[in-house]
């Protein structure tokens, strides 16, 4: 004996849930129209106040506080449930307080709201990009580095370092059909609607009197690069990175690569680094076989040629592997020796058990290359390639500017 049942529908009245862990909820009422529809009953702005944790050294962190801060945005990105779920040991907290000071001096903030789904490295990148920097893995931390001005090189290559026939030397050109301009596209604070900005640098925006060929009346700035600067809310910002990646542009065109020893792993990305070499013979160079009695006079294994009537200097490896501020120097008794203004410091290693140290030579201006590292790749166990760019301490002159007056419309 069977008996079959069919069970057509199912209606139940469920308990509300009023309580969202990590959620602000809002309650709406909209009145019943026909211009309420689906795209826009979900269309609905709010004045909202971002309230993260924010750590200190003395009482570590703090219950949801009001920020607009970059880096306490980004811890909440990497610690929290719904990111990284990373615990602090990961985080170089110390630093983050001190590099928080420096943006809040600045008033670089970000303002932002995450609405679609991303990962917690784009979301981390999207962030720092506010403050010039970029997140970066050392070890078991996730730091983040930013491009500053710099001035003494963290370490110094030349020939006596650089793996033989491994030195490589680009130069980008420019090129027809290369952008002449730079549009950033930003949020306006009073409506937070998008607006831009053009940011043209040099001759930017000017016309051409020697036109291209068949094109006399071409204009430069009319071909612009457009950039959205998410989370940047000030017009004045928006415009300052604008010009500075725009000088990036214009003014950064070469790379260099090269293979080195193990001093390789020392230098970090973003590292400002001294490079000399026989190719480009942008500075003289080798290395430091004895210091004088006198802790004045070096002696040296390749012969030095000084410049007239200008500051001659030496910077060299000291024994924890960084470089030396460079030191002004004199011709010595011969093309081998030069002799210090001052007293070598104590932490200039000469001795027979190590190896001797690099020494970068050349005036005041022109002692080294300065490249910044951009990539740093372990080739087998003793051997590391070293990709960098030409510093250009020029990108950042626009770092004060005021941003000029221009129409507040976004455009088509």
């Amino acid at each position: 004996t069977a008996n079959m049942l069919q069970w057509g529908a199912l209606r139940a009245f469920l308990p509300s849930v009023r309580v969202y862990p990590g959620q602000t909820m809002l309650a709406v009422k909209m009145r019943a129209t026909n211009n309420l529809n689906d795209q826009s009953a979900f269309r609905i702005n709010v004045w909202a106040t971002r309230k993260l944790p924010i750590w200190s050294t003395e009482s570590g962190w703090s219950a949801p506080t009001a920020t607009r801060s970059i880096i306490w945005a980004l811890c909440d990105v990497l610690r929290s449930t719904y990111g990284g779920q990373l615990s602090d040991s990961y985080l170089p907290l110390t630093d983050f307080v001190a590099l928080d000071a420096v943006f809040t001096a600045q008033e670089r903030f970000f303002d932002y709201i995450f609405d679609q789904k991303t990962t917690v490295w784009s979301a981390a990148q999207t962030i720092a990009r506010i403050g010039r920097a970029v997140p970066m893995i050392e070890g078991s931390l996730i730091n983040l580095v930013r491009d500053t001005e710099r001035t003494v090189p963290t370490m110094l290559f030349n020939q006596n370092n650089i793996h033989e026939g491994t030195f490589k030397w680009r130069i980008s050109l420019p090129k027809d059909g290369d952008y002449d301009g730079v549009r950033i596209y930003y949020t306006d604070p009073d409506d937070f609607l998008e607006n831009y900005i053009d940011c043209l640098i040099g001759d930017d925006g000017t016309p051409i009197l020697a036109a291209r060929e068949g094109h006399p009346d071409d204009d430069v700035g009319d071909n612009l690069e457009e950039i959205k600067l998410l989370g940047c809310t000030d017009r004045d910002w928006a415009y300052r990175e604008g010009c500075y990646y725009r000088a990036s542009k214009r003014k950064i065109r070469q790379t260099i690569s090269f293979q080195t020893g193990l001093e390789g792993h020392l230098p970090k990305f973003g590292s400002l680094i001294g490079v000399s070499h026989d190719l480009p013979r942008w500075a003289q160079g080798g290395s430091i076989l004895a210091v004088g009695g006198d802790h004045r006079t070096l002696t040296l294994s390749e012969p030095v040629t000084f410049t007239t009537g200008q500051i001659n200097v030496i910077g060299f490896r000291l024994k924890d592997g960084t470089s030396s501020d460079p030191l002004t120097c004199t011709a010595g008794s011969d093309e081998f020796h030069v002799v210090l203004a001052a007293d070598a410091p104590a932490s200039l290693l000469v001795s027979d058990t190590t190896e001797p140290p690099q020494y970068l030579f050349g005036t005041s201006s022109t002692w080294c290359k300065q490249c910044v590292v951009s990539n740093v790749t372990p080739d087998g166990e003793d051997s590391v390639t070293i990709e960098a760019y030409t510093y250009e301490a020029s990108v950042f002159t626009n770092d004060a500017a005021i941003a000029p007056d221009s129409p507040t419309s976004t455009p088509p």
